[in-house]
């Protein structure tokens, strides 16, 4: 395959300088509905959301850009035999750290400030669980025995980057292989093909003065349309 050298367009434009992306999994404890009741030893999961996210700092240490915030998980529930329903509602706080990478089209940065930015690109609970507290989680929270806690795993992905006005490279490719070609011939070029749904049909005759389609009932065919 020949090389193309490719030419170097500089441009200044409000541009990503560096970014990065990772995935996390937190697990949470809830041992009290909102009533402030413990869990009830037969409560069985209906429905688990994680909601208002809130991300408070977002600031860049050494390689890494550390976001801080909070967000809430709300656990639905049911008990007493299946005929009572209870909310479990709780916030966390979180606090992660993403490795930023610099961007390669980048040639040259402003001289203006970086803005430091985050965004949360997945966020919803992946696991929930009514299980007993074996290790004490909710002491001092529920007394008595048994006790049990709701325990839930949230996932989480967070895109931090850095932005700022910076000469970018745009790259330009020679005339000769950038310049649009022409077509190909008439009949060369795929047809358009969707699968049918229907497993017969009436087929009209756009050459046929007549549309059978409109008789009833509309003769049916099979096969390819």
């Amino acid at each position: 395959m020949r090389q193309v050298e490719v030419n170097c367009c500089p441009v200044v434009m409000d541009a990503v300088t560096e970014s990065g992306i990772k995935c996390f999994h937190n697990t949470h404890i809830l041992c009290k509905d909102t009533n402030g009741n413990c869990i009830p030893i037969d409560a069985c999961i209906l429905k688990a959301i994680v909601y208002d996210l809130n991300i408070i700092s977002v600031q860049q240490v050494n390689g890494c850009m550390n976001i801080k915030g909070t967000y809430r998980v709300r656990v639905l529930y049911e008990f007493d035999n299946q005929t009572q329903v209870g909310t479990a509602d709780e916030q966390f706080d979180f606090d992660v750290n993403i490795p930023l990478a610099k961007t390669d089209c980048i040639v040259a940065k402003c001289d203006c400030c970086e803005e430091e930015c985050a965004t949360a690109t997945k966020l919803h609970v992946i696991f929930a669980t009514v299980e007993m507290d074996t290790t004490g989680s909710c002491q001092g929270q529920c007394t008595g025995s048994p006790v049990v806690r709701i325990r839930v795993i949230v996932e989480k992905e967070f895109m931090a980057f850095k932005h700022c006005k910076a000469v970018v490279c745009l790259p330009l490719c020679p005339p000769e292989f950038c310049a649009p070609g022409e077509g190909p011939p008439a009949g060369e070029c795929p047809d358009y093909v969707e699968t049918t749904e229907c497993p017969s049909w009436c087929q009209d005759n756009p050459d046929s003065p007549y549309n059978e389609c409109t008789s009833c009932p509309p003769p049916q065919v099979t096969g390819t349309p």
